[in-house]
């Protein structure tokens, strides 16, 4: 292994050794390689695709619970604030041979969101829904968090659209998000104006809330 011959290792060479433990069903060497990385190899920051790689392959093996641990582990340790951008990123994984799914998109929005790097989580955005991906209710809330926190109050509104189109049955957590949305903006009308063309269960409390922001 590379580690043990010397060779300076950076996390792309990482990445692909992980990509082909998991491809060959060799998940656990690829963990006992993602392990040694952390304790012995300081130098390495394992990216969004080497969690990415672990969390398929565990996912395969029918691991969830250890996929679910690798998971956390990746949200507590925040990847890295210096995140490479939407297209450079994916344009890497394909690369490397790894096909971006709904999951992997997913977990790029929300990074590129809480960054507030919004430009970057449009852009992932729409390079999931054109490769054929269907976002979750999860990725939505991501983007309105993140619209939000910078009170771009259009981009809300285009995306309630799209949510409505959609279909999207909103919950308790979504709805709020919302509500916090339109209060600090300057469009809230608006928004008030569109929330009752979206499936949701929408309780008297959170209408009133609405209506008085």
């Amino acid at each position: 292994m590379m580690l043990e011959k010397g060779k300076k290792p950076d996390v792309v060479s990482c990445n692909t050794l992980l990509m082909g433990l998991c491809n060959n069903g060799k998940v656990d060497e690829a963990m006992k390689l993602f392990s040694a990385v952390l304790k012995d190899v300081k130098y390495i920051e394992p990216d969004v695709i080497t969690f990415n790689c672990l969390i398929q392959g565990l996912c395969k093996e029918d691991q969830l619970d250890e996929a679910a641990e690798i998971y956390n582990m990746m949200i507590e340790r925040g990847i890295s604030g210096n995140i490479q951008s939407a297209e450079e990123l994916l344009k890497d994984m394909f690369q490397m041979g790894l096909t971006p799914d709904a999951f992997t998109y997913s977990i790029i929005i929300n990074r590129f969101s809480k960054l507030g790097q919004l430009e970057q989580a449009k852009l992932a955005f729409d390079r999931m829904i054109s490769s054929g991906f269907k976002p979750s209710i999860h990725v939505y809330d991501s983007l309105l968090k993140g619209f939000s926190s910078q009170d771009e109050a259009e981009e809300i509104i285009n995306l309630l659209r799209q949510m409505a189109d959609e279909k999207i049955v909103l919950d308790p957590k979504m709805i709020n998000t919302i509500l916090n949305c339109l209060c600090h903006s300057s469009l809230g009308a608006d928004v008030v104006k569109l929330l009752p063309t979206l499936p949701q269960k929408y309780q008297k409390g959170q209408a009133s809330r609405a209506m008085s922001c």
